[in-house]
């Protein structure tokens, strides 16, 4: 992720976001919670891993 000093006019966090790292037990069996975050992400073009 880069992490920038200050954003600019018009810019947004989710800009500069490029990968998410979550652990499995976040989620406790929900699969399709995990499903609708990996694919709003997707959407993004965030990468998302779980551990």
């Amino acid at each position: 992720m880069r992490a920038p000093t200050q954003l600019t006019d018009g810019q947004s966090l989710d800009l500069l976001i490029e990968k998410v790292i979550s652990q499995c037990k976040l989620f406790e069996g929900n699969n399709p919670l995990k499903t609708n975050t990996v694919l709003q992400l997707k959407d993004k073009r965030i990468a998302f891993k779980t551990v």
